[in-house]
């Protein structure tokens, strides 16, 4: 009875926290409704005693509260979740724009094999480049133990650790008879959410957000200082696959586009209460023609930003509709550092659409893409833009112009899903490659590297790697494709010499959406125009007492 009495106070204890002092929005109950909980959490408390003493299977009681705790959020909607100790460290992580670790980027040798590959030169000044990794080595041992049965994950975990601690490696090098034994001194690493920033034409910028951290708008404007922002005649920001993040950022990085007091975002709480508006404070200085890349994968953050571009007649809308979540996640971190995201409230654009799409089916065709259809525009839902275009609230942002990603075939899916380049650049990096030298001795210095292509032989070569890996083609598919083909091999050779940067910007060259978003920079840059001479407008009608 004892033992009853004390899972039924920690039960009370925690129940207590999640659902009152946790959220601290209601100030009381009245004793009716208490009494109503603690009578709840008893027969809770009864339950989980009847699972211990008699499932012929049980996982413990902590496992069993996690998961009712699960359960219950799922019941409000399929946003709110509940992190374990260790994955809401992982999101502080992803969150704060840093991390404690080496320096590298790592995958697994081959699927399943513990033993992981340096994939790219690490950054100068990085503890992975004092102690002088390379791409291409291979760590197989971490503080003297093998890690053939790890997962990348555990090594991972092993290699990250507090500022200033040591972690010893033992590394196979191509060229050195024996192992590297090292000693790497754990630093501060940036987490960064922007990567990839270059001019994809003469004149045209482009800027791939990977989510919204704490840093993502200061690592923005230096990602313009180093692309040459006074000399661009148009910006492409890719918001594709960008999950979202914090909404002070996606309210940052509007800013910059928008002028003093355009609207940006407002949120409003349970049954419209407790509403917050957002707008532009001073007006940003990035007055260039803008496209915007947005897919089925763009949510929460980036849909605020896109949202606030369309609304103001600010830029183009390129790609596919968006994920459609316009919940205001709030975050709350509990005693044992678990982690409990709740929904708190929804987004609206400045045209008062709210973009959350409807959630009335199960969490898994909420979150399956391949079951998830598009939402059509609810004519009911009709807003509008500034200069007047028609826009719809309840399902995401629709693109002003749709261009839906080319779909792979076959033989692409084939070379994607067996991960076939990467392994055919650990065989060039091993010298297996005849006519691949430019991995010679893992030199990153060679002069001629930029210059190479993939030329017929390396084609060859190429294609008895495929044979040797008994994957099935057709000679008329192997042609068809020659051009996916050399895209592929040139950007993981690439990786290893310069970086996963240039391996993006070969990966582009094939990316239609990015090909169309420059083919519609024009307009963007018509819209440009057109929307100052509405807002000059309605400024004259201002000073003159119109509006």
């Amino acid at each position: 009875m004892k033992k009853h009495f004390t899972l039924f106070a920690v039960i009370f204890l925690v129940g207590a926290a999640l659902v009152g002092g946790l959220l601290g929005r209601r100030v009381s109950a009245d004793s009716g409704q208490t009494d109503e909980r603690t009578e709840l959490f008893r027969r809770y408390s009864l339950v989980l005693s009847t699972i211990e003493q008699n499932a012929a299977d049980y996982p413990g009681s902590a496992e069993l509260i996690y998961s009712s705790v699960r359960g219950m959020l799922q019941r409000l909607d399929p946003h709110s979740s509940f992190f374990s100790p260790k994955d809401y460290k992982a999101v502080e992580e992803e969150n704060s724009g840093r991390y404690f670790g080496l320096g590298i980027r790592i995958r697994a040798l081959m699927p399943g094999s513990g033993r992981i590959v340096v994939i790219e030169p690490p950054a100068p000044g990085t503890p992975a480049a004092r102690v002088g990794l390379q791409a291409g080595d291979v760590i197989f041992k971490v503080n003297d133990k093998p890690i053939d049965d790890w997962d990348v994950d555990d090594v991972i975990d092993h290699l990250k650790g507090p500022k200033g601690t040591k972690v010893h490696i033992t590394v196979n090098r191509r060229g050195e008879a024996e192992p590297l034994e090292l000693d790497v001194i754990r630093d501060e690493i940036p987490k960064l959410t922007i990567n990839f920033a270059y001019r994809v034409r003469p004149g045209i910028g482009f800027i791939k957000i990977e989510r919204f951290s704490e840093t993502t708008h200061r690592e923005m404007m230096d990602a313009l200082q180093r692309i040459g922002i006074d000399s661009l005649d148009g910006l492409i920001l890719d918001l594709r696959d960008n999950p979202g993040g914090y909404l002070t950022q996606a309210i940052r990085v509007s800013e910059e586009f928008l002028p003093k007091g355009a609207p940006i975002v407002s949120t409003r709480g349970r049954n419209g209460a407790d509403e917050q508006r957002y707008a532009v404070r001073e007006g940003g200085d990035l007055k260039i023609p803008l496209v915007i890349l947005i897919n089925a994968s763009s949510a929460s953050a980036s849909e605020i930003v896109s949202a606030a571009v369309q609304d103001n007649d600010r830029g183009l809308l390129v790609g596919e509709q968006s994920f459609g979540k316009g919940l205001v996640q709030s975050v709350y971190r509990l005693a044992d550092g678990s982690g409990l995201a709740l929904t708190t409230g929804r987004y609206y654009a400045p045209s008062g659409r709210c973009l959350q799409r409807p959630f009335n089916g199960s969490v898994y065709d909420y979150y399956n893409q391949r079951n998830r259809k598009a939402v059509k525009p609810d004519e009911s839902e009709v807003k509008y833009t500034l200069s007047g275009r028609k826009v719809y609230g309840s399902g995401g942002v629709q693109p002003d112009i749709v261009h839906v990603s080319r779909k792979l075939n076959r033989f692409e899916l084939t070379l994607l899903s067996k991960d076939v380049f990467f392994k055919f650049a650990n065989q060039a990096a091993q010298g297996k490659v005849p006519s691949v030298s430019i991995l010679a001795n893992g030199s990153a210095a060679a002069d001629h590297a930029r210059q190479f292509e993939v030329n017929e032989a390396v084609l060859q070569d190429f294609r008895k790697y495929l044979d040797n890996l008994e994957i099935n083609y057709t000679d008329e598919e192997f042609q068809q494709n020659v051009a996916f083909s050399q895209r592929g091999i040139k950007a993981e050779l690439f990786t290893r010499i310069f970086g996963v940067l240039d391996c993006f910007k070969i990966r582009a060259e094939g990316d239609d959406q990015i090909a169309k978003a420059l083919e519609v920079m024009p307009e963007a840059r018509s819209m440009l125009v057109k929307t100052k001479e509405i807002l000059a407008t309605i400024g004259d009608r201002k000073r003159r007492g119109g509006i």
